[in-house]
């Protein structure tokens, strides 16, 4: 884990924009996408998952970069476009494709859509037919429980032995032949997601191998131009400074003799957000207040829950720490926020310099799931504004919110 920039540009950053406030560094996500391309199998197809962080910002950053976007929604859709994603590096992802979402589709054309069910394959065929074009897609699969559950051991679990996301692996007899049938779609090849944020670069290959291996059943069968695999995302970030970091070196080689394995060509595609940005983010909240409970140190800030819900993964926000506390007395602290609810506390029982009102707190590793992933109108806090850090300079990606704009869009009951 890279050092974050350095304690003034973030002080100057919060004076000038002020907390709470989300800052990026755009060279560590620059570094992190070139690494990640250098280090993978020529002609693996890398996308961003929006998901991650959608800001336009950092998705033009990555577009630039020559990355594709992963993208699962109208609104990511709109983001894409306007980054400057051209339509052969759009893959679309999602459970839930709807009849306004696809008319979207219809217009954009992206180069691959993942089906997660025969009933989205027949809407997106009809599609298809209607305004005279083939789609490619892919195929997801939902895996055996036994790859779910050993990646879960690691990382965050996506699926259970039960899913809403794709079909059962022991149902593709019954599936491919219906996807035949329709004639506005072309099966390209075949998607698994298994865990998120996995630091095991094993437990992301093992469903790898087995995807390919149902690929070349496939293959032999019949289906000789199935030329895609989609193994997913899920390439972790240490959030505890006991945590070793992702081992790309081993993944890399990985990939490699998983390619060499299959009996003619396979394009890799991997779909990517938390390794990309999640280190060069860092969230800043200011210090309201400090009181003491029953035994207990309690410090009061301007940010919370609102803005970085982690509940999931709450040992991250143990890397919180008081800018400017050098030769202070440590004090064991519980962090809360300005909610009214019990529930809004970032992190408890942390040592910490004891603070005092003013005082800037910064918590790293915020990149990714952060702002976008929080319970932004709960309380009607102005939302948080984002910016970029990069060779001394900083501005903004997103304005903060303002007080008034919560009225935006809403209407008197008549």
């Amino acid at each position: 884990m890279l050092d974050h920039p350095a304690d003034i540009a973030l002080t100057r950053a919060a004076e000038r924009f002020g907390t709470p406030l989300f800052t990026y560094d755009l060279a560590r996500i620059r570094q992190q996408a070139t690494g990640l391309v250098n280090a993978l199998p020529p002609g693996t197809a890398l996308h961003y998952a929006f998901k991650a962080n959608p800001s336009l910002g950092i998705c033009r950053l990555l577009q630039e970069a020559g990355l594709g976007a992963d993208i699962s929604s109208e609104g990511e859709l709109v983001t894409a476009l306007a980054a400057g994603f051209p339509a052969e590096r759009l893959l679309f992802t999602g459970p839930a494709k709807y009849p306004a979402l696809l008319a979207r589709l219809g217009a954009a054309r992206p180069a691959l859509v993942v089906l997660e069910s025969l009933t989205e394959a027949h809407r997106l065929d009809a599609l298809a037919r209607r305004l005279g074009y083939r789609q490619d897609v892919l195929l997801r699969l939902h895996p055996p429980a036994a790859l779910l559950e050993e990646a879960a051991s690691d990382g965050i679990q996506i699926a259970e032995a039960s899913s809403k996301f794709g079909v059962d692996a022991d149902r593709l007899g019954e599936v491919l032949p219906a996807l035949d049938a329709l004639p506005g779609l072309r099966l390209r090849g075949l998607h698994c997601y298994v865990a998120s944020n996995l630091l095991d670069a094993d437990r992301l290959l093992r469903p790898a191998q087995w995807l390919l291996g149902l690929l070349e059943t496939l293959r032999r069968e019949g289906r000789p131009s199935l030329d895609c695999l989609d193994i997913g995302g899920g390439l972790g970030v240490p959030y505890a400074d006991v945590e070793a970091a992702f081992d790309l070196a081993r993944f890399a080689r990985g990939l490699r003799d998983l390619q060499a394995s299959a009996s003619r060509p396979v394009r890799l595609l991997l779909e990517v957000g938390r390794y990309l940005v999640a280190e060069s983010g860092c969230y800043l909240t200011r210090v309201l207040d400090v009181r003491e409970s029953r035994g207990r140190t309690w410090v009061i800030v301007d940010g919370g829950i609102h803005n970085l819900l982690r509940g999931y993964n709450g040992k991250a926000n143990r890397l919180l720490r008081l800018v400017g506390g050098e030769g202070r007395p440590l004090c064991r602290a519980s962090v809360a926020g300005c909610l009214p609810t019990p529930q809004d506390v970032l992190v408890e029982d942390l040592p910490l310099p004891l603070p005092a009102p003013g005082d800037l707190l910064a918590l790293p590793n915020c990149g990714a799931y952060a702002l976008h992933h929080s319970l932004l109108h709960f309380g009607l806090h102005p939302t948080p504004a984002e910016v970029a850090l990069e060779a001394g300079d900083a501005w903004l990606l997103r304005r903060r919110g303002d007080a008034e704009g919560v009225l935006d869009g809403q209407e008197s009951c008549r």
